[in-house]
């Protein structure tokens, strides 16, 4: 329980966490969208 202590979450902390998640989060359904739609395009 005492190392959980040292980690300190500051507003600041999380903003980055939630900017780093949610950067990933685009970058991940940007190139599903891009890889569906050269499937689509390849296949028709």
């Amino acid at each position: 329980m005492s190392s959980l202590q040292t980690v300190s979450i500051s507003p600041k902390n999380l903003l980055i966490l939630f900017d780093i998640t949610f950067n990933t989060f685009h970058n991940n359904l940007h190139n599903t969208s891009f890889s569906l739609i050269s499937y689509v395009d390849y296949n028709i």
